[in-house]
């Protein structure tokens, strides 16, 4: 059996009782075609990146409140997705209170996305929930630093790079599965604001980060790596049961 990542593993063992050297981490892919890196502009403006729905298992009301707390004003937030319904519309008012800060881009295509990302100097996804986000390997890919929430799993995927490149903001125990509960909702802003404030004078020293571990950390979720590592996987079951 294949999985997404090793906690994803861990999941599939116990609800299946399968012993774990039968299940096999390979993660997901995203087209390196499409999303590469190529030389930021030097960062006056900090230009950030969220893409993903307009909802708040997003986090996206968090993001946007966040910003409002931040005294360096000199960004531009880039907003890549839609919605609909109630959470959808508070999204849509919170951002217009940040007015010409954020540019709104509703549904994008892949290659629209990529062309935001290799702009973007940060990549923000607050997330109260996610399975395997490609959306942070094609940003890694593509030069952006990342920002995110400390999901299932993103310890052991993320720890490989520096800090000043991907920072992981830790959650407190969540109400559901995507909620956190109302008294934590500004701690979190104040902690996310405080983690978008501390990179944006790095960036503007150096739009470009130069690290390895990211660097691996992206190669590991190409297409061609992810189709390698799953042709292993029917190769190995092939050899057992010629």
């Amino acid at each position: 059996m294949i999985a997404l990542s090793h906690d994803q593993k861990d999941a599939i063992s116990q609800i299946y009782a399968l012993p774990p050297e039968r299940i096999v981490v390979t993660g997901g892919g995203y087209d390196e075609t499409l999303f590469n890196r190529s030389p930021k502009l030097p960062a006056g403006t900090v230009e950030i990146l969220y893409a993903g729905k307009l909802n708040r298992s997003k986090g996206v009301p968090w993001l946007l409140r966040s910003l409002e707390k931040i005294e360096d004003r000199d960004w531009h937030l880039h907003m890549a997705g839609g919605g609909q319904g109630p959470e959808y519309e508070m999204c849509l008012t919170l951002a217009e209170r940040l007015g010409e800060q954020v540019t709104m881009h509703g549904y994008v295509n892949h290659r629209k996305l990529s062309r935001l990302m290799k702009q973007a100097h940060i990549q923000v996804l607050p997330s109260f929930f996610e399975g395997l986000p490609l959306v942070l390997f094609e940003g890694l890919a593509s030069g952006c630093r990342i920002i995110t929430t400390n999901l299932s799993g993103f310890t052991e995927i993320f720890s490989r790079a520096r800090r000043d490149t991907v920072q992981l903001i830790d959650l407190p125990e969540l109400e559901t599965i995507d909620r956190p509960y109302k008294k934590d909702e500004a701690p979190l802003e104040s902690l996310l604001a405080e983690s978008l404030a501390s990179m944006l004078p790095t960036v503007r020293q150096r739009p470009d980060f130069e690290d390895p571990g990211a660097d691996q950390i992206a190669q590991d979720y190409t297409w061609q790596r992810v189709f390698e590592n799953v042709l292993s996987v029917y190769k190995a079951v092939a050899r057992k049961n010629p």
